[in-house]
């Protein structure tokens, strides 16, 4: 940002004089001495499951997730003019509010403050009031949780996903699905602008539940029902479930609802309420963010960031996004829908290393023309994309078509909680890299679609031993076929193997043409190519205009058959 550290004194004082709107600045301390905890006791700071978390993949306790030292918390608040409002362990300081009798050049000259930073001038706003909860939601949230109770087979046919099928299978949840991954168990927390009547919306009645953990921290209360619409959108993506007429990608999951965003200003003090936000989602124990917010422009023109200042380590809320990830967290964020405007480029926090970034696409997997392109800095952005455009939403008065990265990013969001709870020992880089295998883009990746389109289904497949429904064990063969045609194989033992691409014509499957491979032992081959050449050979048959293809392996030991359909460029 351009206000990087202390602010000239001249432009704070205009802010403050203004009776109808409020000065927010990040004060930032030098260090934690003297601090009342200890990095040996993050049971004083840390949930249990939050210390779990990180014990489970090997991560140490370290100095940022000690709690800010209260004495420089409390000096600050007793100087004039000044209200503390909240602390953050991760930056090492705290959000104040400064009134016109504060003086900033006295609290720069603290001893132990190493920078200022001012956050924006915020227009105070009429709290929206919370209506009464109807007694019948809190009975329907009661039948929804008896209804999951009774799940015994998790193998849902496309009637009952019916208007959440296609977007979700696109990127192979429904195979999630079937082997029973749904969630359980997974703690996501959804980051916002507010979560407007969602346990309104049928299928996330049981949001009203106890388990259920909320918090605003813009208005710092726990009330988010009477607060923006934004985040019941993107919550119906991963929590809905109404069989016969919409599943979400996670709807078993436990979730928290953290507000951080106010919907009708852009300041970075929005970024800061992230970071205290993501912060509260580690010390609970939230295994996943999902967080579909952005920031590159701000009603204050004077705060706007700069293509050389989203290089992931410089803004707020990138430095917090990436010790969020450094505590084994996972960081799914939106990539922006700049794509078409002047600024046409990612957003911050998805600028992050540590912050997964999704873009969007259309029902074809073609990348959508609005979704923001990643910045040439050294790092694929965004890393994946996902259905966004014209995608399904749920709502409290029913459904209709949305587009944006926003919606995106909790489908992927939701598919990679499902994957961890498959497979909860691997961290969650590990889970990126199996998915990247599994894109449509892993060997020519951009900064328009990252790694691509990818299959969740065919990941847990390379990744699960036990469920993998296309392994010859007893022969050592693996392969695994990807719904957009890429194929992956493995052989205990050097042999030829033979790819055919059949049409489906009637209840018979007639040969278009085939290639063939010799393969290594012990090796994953993966190959994208195949699919084009055997698709120049069937343009010059009668079947050029063909979706739908049969792919089969033959191999030494046995064969390997699946449908797919023509990839998406």
């Amino acid at each position: 940002m351009r206000n990087r550290l202390l602010i000239p004194l001249v432009l704070c004082i205009n802010s403050l004089w203004a009776g109808d709107s409020t000065s927010h600045y990040f004060i930032s301390f030098k260090d934690k001495q003297n601090s009342l905890y200890s990095i040996d006791k993050p049971w004083e700071y840390l949930s249990v499951k939050s210390i779990d978390r990180r014990q489970k993949y090997g991560i140490e306790i370290d100095i940022q997730d000690l709690p800010v030292n209260s004495s420089y918390i409390q000096n600050i608040d007793f100087m004039r003019g000044t209200k503390v409002v909240q602390a953050s362990r991760w930056l090492n300081g705290v959000e104040v509010i400064l009134d016109k009798n504060a003086n900033l050049e006295e609290l720069q000259q603290l001893s132990f403050v190493s920078g200022i930073q001012f956050l924006g001038t915020i227009k105070k706003r009429s709290k929206q009031i919370a209506e009464d909860i109807d007694q019948t939601y809190y009975e329907k949230a009661k039948e929804l949780a008896q209804l999951k109770s009774q799940v015994k087979d998790s193998s849902y046919t496309e009637a009952q996903y019916n208007k959440s099928y296609d977007q979700l299978n696109m990127i192979g949840v429904p195979e999630l699905h079937r082997q029973g991954k749904m969630g359980n168990r997974v703690s996501i927390a959804v980051l916002d602008a507010g979560f407007f009547n969602a346990y309104k919306v049928p299928g996330m009645e049981d949001l009203l539940a106890k388990e259920t953990v909320i918090r605003d921290f813009v208005d710092n209360d726990n009330s988010v029902w009477e607060d923006d619409a934004h985040g019941a959108k993107v919550l119906s993506f991963t929590k809905t479930f109404n069989p016969g007429e919409y599943i979400g990608s996670a709807p078993f999951a436990d979730y928290m609802l953290l507000r951080t965003e106010i919907g009708s200003q852009e300041y970075p003090l929005e970024e800061l309420k992230w970071v205290f936000a993501a912060e509260f989602a580690d010390s609970s124990g939230a295994d996943i963010i999902i967080a579909s917010v952005g920031y590159h422009t701000f009603d204050d023109p004077a705060l706007n960031h700069n293509y050389e200042q989203l290089d992931g380590k410089t803004t707020i809320i990138a430095r917090g996004a990436n010790k969020a990830k450094a505590t084994g967290m996972a960081v799914v964020c939106s990539a922006g829908n700049e794509g078409g405007g002047k600024w046409r480029k990612i957003g911050t926090p998805a600028d992050a290393s540590g912050v997964i970034a999704i873009g969007a696409c259309d029902q074809n997997g073609y990348r959508a023309s609005f979704s923001s392109e990643g910045i040439n800095n050294g790092k694929i952005k965004p890393d994946f994309i996902a259905p966004g455009q014209r995608v399904t939403i749920a709502s409290h008065n029913g459904f209709y078509a949305g587009n944006g990265t926003s919606y995106a990013t909790p489908l992927f969001g939701g598919a990679l909680a499902c994957l961890i709870e498959a497979f909860p020992l691997l961290r969650p880089d590990s889970l990126k890299t199996l998915l990247q295998q599994s894109s449509t883009h892993l060997n020519h990746t951009d900064t328009f679609v990252g790694y691509g389109l990818p299959d969740f289904g065919l990941t847990f497949q390379m990744q699960d031993p036990i469920n993998r429904t296309t392994d010859y064990t007893q022969s050592g063969a693996t392969a695994v076929i990807s719904r957009y045609s890429t194929i992956l194989f493995r052989s205990s033992k050097k042999q030829k193997i033979k790819v055919i691409l059949y049409y489906p014509e009637k209840k018979k499957k007639k040969k278009t043409s085939s290639i063939t491979y010799h393969v290594k032992s012990g090796e994953w081959i993966r190959d994208e190519q195949w699919f084009e050449v055997l698709y120049t050979e069937t343009k010059k048959s009668r079947h050029k205009d063909a979706l739908k293809f049969i792919v089969e392996i033959q191999t030494e030991s046995g064969t390997f058959q699946r449908f797919l359909v023509r990839k998406p460029d």
